[in-house]
């Protein structure tokens, strides 16, 4: 601290400090002061203020890097003058030293720039400073020094002497702040020059040499002037900020505040009417407002003269006669001295509500005692906080409720209906395929979509329903005084309706359903979740029958859910169990009985239950992702049994795996697994034919298409199953990249006892034909079948007429041989199916 004790005071020995303080350290150095004028003198601490005055010093000598840099300019002006009558070697060594000097003091005044000087010694760059200035003046000296002993041209000395002159000159103002500094250049560059010239005896050298001395004796007068004007200044302006940036702590007596009273009241005027805060000064009995400053007027469009004589409740929002009584209990803490802080709802003089920050302090003035209020306007604080409030409390993108309010309204909405005889019904919806929109058209028009269902909603039910968005693309509508289910199923169909009309965004126009699911509650009426539940349940029943439809909550769908979900656990402890297995069924060429192929199909040797078909566990697998772990080891598993049977000595040629679509999602994955089971096993991309079944086509992308078209190009076969049934298999046979179509079995299986199966069949085997692809028979299961397929240009087949899905071991004799001895008709007609389901169709 500069002052050596302190006291904020904020009336009269604030004005003491501001008005008289510069005045006296003036009058202290031109006249002399009074003793108590003195005495308050003698409270700086001059040390402190010596030391700011030394660092200024420092900073005007750092300040211009402009005239250190000169030297260099004129340092070349010189050497090009001087090059035709001196060797350039030397000349240029000369501006290098200079230019190296030079180099080195703009680097030290950059790294003095960057110090902070209160830590930082200054004597230390006094030294510094000093000694560039008497570097640079010894070569100016040395350089004038030879000029004049070895000169033959006097315009050459002149020169000289004229550029050592003008760069003395330019530089006395920086150097003069510390004279040491002026004087190291000034000496060593002027000094040598003079003797020199009356070393030489010649009268115009002498001369010269005498007006060279005159002008350091009048640079020296100038510099000892400028340096006693700069220290002047600095220390005025030095005392000036020390008072400026102390000013609030300066201790003033009360008796300066006593006598200067009328001065104080007009300081406190005018601050009284720049504060921020609306003030006013009320009777501490009656509340009676006595003054108010200006900024009363903003907040309350009050004038001055307008609010003295109102009453303090008169302000008021609230219901007067009520708030008086909370009002006089602040006032009463207030005259006990402890200050009253509160919130207060205030009305305008144009009627305007406002809220504002009330404070209560006692005052006093000229011996009467005061009320002092201050009110700052929160009303934007507020109309935050209720923003926040209602935030939390909204969907911010649909303005639906969100699951919070929801659930109020829903547990108000169950004790009213427990009174009475009306239920309530809970619809939980879920937009068909939204994901496809986000990944298709962008997430804006994703977000734009559920703000337009969102306002359907809104438009398709009535005013005491409650709407609410729980996230993503999933809503729930809260519909009271249900009486019967049908009205909740009329509900769901105006909402379906609505949400299936077109929608038309950014020049996009498409069409989304919705599924719905309902738990109408008339009777027990259990906890908001587990009516949540209910309704879960219901729409993913909604989901499982096809979408777009609504289906209400039953006991057995409770019951199915819980299988379902308990079905996903045992399949994970399946994996870890190592519980899973394949079963591989052979392809045969019809015509040989020869086995070309099998195919891979997985079971599950449930601990309870036996084996269990894939149709079974399968679709649980795609929901929950463990299909990629499954097709993983599946894929290891094949490819390892593959290399025993060779091995052993089978020709078999192709094991064909079965695909589903999300494995077409993660595309990497798939490409990375095919390489980890092919290379771990030591087999060519061609020992794997993958299935895919129309409905999967139907379903994967163009990057997808992309995949299949780099797997063929590695020589990994791919074919379509179930051929026919996708409704569109012609334009699939275009569009991808395939190696064969796979019959599919439901028109093999009538192809004897209906003829429009039978020219399906023969028509696909002709198609493939003109396509070049091959094609195989799947589900043959009588001689008859085969003959046809046979007589009708089908090469291959596979089906419980050859032999059903058989364990590794079982199959591996047959393989070793290359045939099988059911083949070509001698299988048994009669044998039931197993399951001929391939990997990922139902049982």
């Amino acid at each position: 601290m500069i002052w050596k004790s302190a006291n904020n005071t904020a009336n009269g020995p604030g004005a003491f400090l501001h008005h008289e303080i510069p005045g006296l350290i003036v009058r202290k150095i031109v006249e002399p002061v009074t003793e108590e004028q003195d005495a308050f003198l003698k409270l700086f601490d001059w040390k402190a203020i010596d030391a700011k005055v030394r660092a200024e010093q420092a900073w005007l000598l750092y300040q211009s890097g402009g005239i250190i840099s000169f030297n260099v300019v004129l340092g070349l002006i010189t050497v090009l003058e001087l090059k035709t009558a001196y060797p350039a070697w030397i000349l240029f060594s000369w501006l290098g030293a200079l230019c190296l000097v030079v180099a080195v003091r703009l680097i030290d005044r950059k790294m003095f720039l960057s110090k902070d000087l209160a830590e930082e010694p200054t004597e230390r760059w006094f030294r510094r400073f000093t000694l560039g200035c008497g570097v640079t003046g010894c070569l100016w000296g040395g350089l004038a020094s030879s000029v004049a002993f070895s000169s033959r041209d006097s315009l050459d000395l002149v020169f000289v002497t004229l550029v050592l002159g003008g760069i003395t000159a330019a530089g006395v103002i920086q150097r003069s702040t510390y004279l040491p500094a002026f004087y190291a250049f000034t000496g060593p560059a002027i000094i040598p020059l003079a003797i020199s010239l009356f070393v030489l005896e010649s009268p115009i050298f002498i001369c010269m040499g005498s007006a060279i001395g005159a002008f350091a004796i009048v640079m020296a007068m100038v510099g000892r002037h400028s340096h006693r004007w700069f220290i002047r200044s600095l220390r005025l302006k030095v005392e000036q900020g020390v008072l400026a940036a102390d000013l609030q702590c300066k201790v003033a007596e009360n008796e300066v505040i006593n006598s200067e009273l009328k001065q104080s009241e007009t300081r406190f005027r005018t601050i009284f009417n720049s504060v921020s805060d609306a003030i006013l000064v009320c009777d501490i009995g009656t509340l009676g407002i006595v003054s108010g400053n200006k900024r009363v007027h903003d907040l309350f469009g009050y004038t001055t003269q307008e609010v003295v004589g109102l009453k303090l409740d008169h302000l008021s929002a609230e219901n007067r006669s009520c708030f008086r009584d909370n009002l006089l209990d602040r006032v009463e803490g207030a005259r006990q001295g402890v200050q009253q802080s509160f919130e207060w709802q205030t009305r305008t003089k144009q009627g305007h509500v406002l809220w504002v920050d009330v404070s209560f302090r006692p005052a006093a003035f000229g011996g009467d005692h005061f009320l002092l209020a201050t009110f700052h306007d929160i009303s934007k604080r507020k109309q935050a906080e209720a923003e926040l409030v209602r935030m939390a409390r909204v969907d911010s993108l649909t303005q639906l409720a969100n699951r919070g309010p929801f659930i109020e309204s829903l547990k108000a909405e169950i004790a009213r209906a427990r009174g009475s005889k009306a239920g309530f019904a809970v619809l939980y919806l879920d937009l068909d395929h939204f994901k496809d929109i986000n990944d298709t058209l962008g997430h804006p028009t994703g977000d734009r979509l559920l703000q337009i269902v969102a306002d359907r909603l809104r438009n398709s039910t009535r005013p005491e329903d409650t709407v609410a968005r729980f996230g993503g693309d999933e809503f729930a509508v809260l519909a009271p005084r249900i009486v019967k289910p049908a009205d909740a199923g009329a509900l769901a169909d105006r909402l379906l309706e609505a949400i299936g009309r077109p929608f038309a965004i950014e020049r996009n126009s498409f069409y989304i359903g919705a599924s719905i699911g309902i738990a109408v509650h008339l009777d027990d009426i259990p906890e908001p979740e587990a009516i949540l539940s209910h309704a879960d349940v219901a729409l993913y029943r909604a989901k499982a029958d096809g979408r777009h439809c609504y289906c209400f909550f039953t006991d057995a769908m409770e019951q199915e859910v819980r299988c379902h979900f308990t079905l996903i656990a045992e399949l994970r402890e399946a994996i870890s169990a190592n519980q899973l297995f394949l079963r591989y069924q052979p392809q045969i060429e019809i015509e040989t009985g020869r086995v070309v192929g099998v195919e891979a199909l997985m079971r599950w040797q449930h601990p309870k239950k036996g084996e269990l078909a894939p149709g079974v566990f399968l679709p649980a697998a795609e929901e929950t992702g463990l299909i990629f772990t499954l097709n993983q080891w599946m894929l290891l598993q094949t490819c390892q049994q593959l290399k025993r049977w060779r091995e052993k000595g089978a020709s078999l040629s192709r094991v064909a795996i079965n695909l589903s679509p999300s494995q077409f999602k993660g595309s990497t994955d798939l490409e990375r697994d095919l390489d980890l089971a092919l290379k771990q096993y030591g087999l060519t991309p061609d020992s794997l034919e993958l299935e895919l079944a129309e409905t999967t086509l139907m379903q994967i992308s163009a990057e997808s298409r992309s995949l299949l078209q780099r797997l063929r190009a590695r020589g990994i076969k791919v074919a379509i199953d179930d051929f026919g049934t996708g409704y569109s298999s012609l334009l699939y046979l275009r569009r991808f990249p395939v190696d064969r179509i796979k019959l599919a079995q439901d028109f093999v299986a009538d192809l004897v006892i209906d003829h429009n199966a039978a020219a399906i069949v023969r028509a696909s085997i002709g198609l493939a034909g003109v396509l070049g692809l091959a094609v195989i028979a799947e589900g043959v299961e009588t001689a008859e079948q085969a003959r046809l397929l046979k007589e009708w240009g089908c090469p291959e087949a596979q089906g419980y007429y050859f032999a059903k899905p058989m364990l590794a071991e079982e199959i591996s004799s047959c393989l070793q041989s290359g045939r099988l001895s059911g083949a070509a008709g001698t299988g048994d007609d009669s044998q039931q199916r197993d399951d001929p389901s391939s990997l990922y169709e139902q049982a």
